[in-house]
């Protein structure tokens, strides 16, 4: 059976670098640096930290999924290109722990975008696409898994909180 990744390795972790690369020339290069077209992106990052820091579920096992494949592919790339040893890099010892009210805006967040898919275009989708899986491998880094702790899981678990509040 398979298991999801809970580490990134340096290769992972070359691959997540390079989609930011990617959007970081593009915005400069073509998007004359318009900070609207980063949005989809850091949207898609901000989705991808978070899904992958939880501890089950199909969001965690399919981030997961999506992290084992870029250290995958990553350690392959970066083995043949360079010669290189792909060791896994450590990550935060205690990342951030999503409350049962952040799940739910979590969730909601993704029922909003699965109705929201077909009408987005085709750069949108590649953008949020492309940070989502660039999230997901640096959500297993400790920096990354730092950032999310200190900021993207006690955003998420305040409004969730709001939420329940106001049901309550």
């Amino acid at each position: 059976m398979f298991t999801p990744a809970t580490y990134v390795t340096i290769g992972g972790l070359t691959v997540a670098l390079s989609f930011l690369v990617w959007r970081g020339v593009r915005f400069f290069r073509h998007d004359h640096r318009s900070w609207k077209a980063l949005i989809p992106f850091l949207l898609g990052q901000a989705l991808g930290m978070l899904s992958v820091l939880c501890t089950g579920g199909v969001l965690g096992y399919f981030f997961g999924f999506v992290a084992h494949v870029m250290n995958m592919g990553g350690d392959k790339v970066l083995s043949g290109a360079t010669g290189a040893a792909t060791p896994a890099i450590h990550g935060g010892a205690h990342p951030g722990v999503i409350t049962p009210a952040g799940a739910m805006v979590l969730v909601l967040l993704c029922v909003g975008l699965a109705t929201a898919w077909k009408s987005i275009t085709k750069s949108v989708s590649l953008d949020f696409g492309l940070g989502a899986a660039s999230g997901s491998g640096l959500g297993l880094s400790a920096g990354g898994a730092g950032l999310a702790a200190a900021t993207l899981v006690p955003l998420v678990n305040g409004i969730g909180l709001q939420i329940t509040g106001a049901f309550n």
